[in-house]
């Protein structure tokens, strides 16, 4: 069974990352900000100890993520993530960080919006599978690669993520 990945039951894990972030923001900034989903980023293994990345268009390789709605259940997202890119079902085997960053509207306004971003390893899958059409969400995966390192010219979050959830899995 999968681990709980609610953000508020990971806060206090002392094997979970949780970092907070609080940015005030203009009254039209803090608008755009209430669109923004919280997502749960999966770091697909396998046996070999690699890490499953993404181009996604925009920032070149990535770990893939996927929305997590006000509503709806983190571990199911991560497992529908996980089978919607390899192909497998495959088991969410433990939490790894969350971010939290709090939008707050600047001026004598008491409006706020939370959102998190928890990442996740998965129990390490056979091979280098892929997904006859690999998806995130609805869109299509451009591009997808297996490896066992941080890939060149990437940001320092997501630098610390790969090899966070590269670390773990040579546990």
């Amino acid at each position: 069974m999968d681990p709980s990945l609610e953000p508020d039951t990971l806060r206090d894990r002392d094997d979970v990352e949780f970092q907070t972030e609080t940015r005030t923001l203009s009254a039209p900034e803090f608008e755009t900000a209430q669109s923004l989903e919280s997502r749960v980023t999966v770091g697909i293994i396998n046996a070999a100890g690699e890490v499953l990345l993404v181009a996604d268009g925009a920032r070149d390789w990535t770990l893939p993520g996927v929305s997590v709605g006000a509503n709806a259940e983190w571990g199911d997202a991560a497992r529908r993530a996980i089978e919607s890119l390899t192909g497998l079902e495959a088991e969410v085997d433990e939490p790894i960080r969350v971010r939290e960053v709090a939008f707050r509207e600047e001026g004598e306004s008491d409006r706020q919006r939370r959102t998190y971003d928890v990442l996740v390893r998965t129990t390490p899958v056979s091979g280098r599978p892929v997904a006859e059409e690999p998806t995130i969400g609805d869109d299509d995966v451009a591009d997808l690669i297996w490896l066992d390192r941080v890939p060149e010219g990437v940001s320092d979050g997501l630098a610390a993520d790969v090899r966070s959830v590269l670390e773990r899995s040579s546990d």
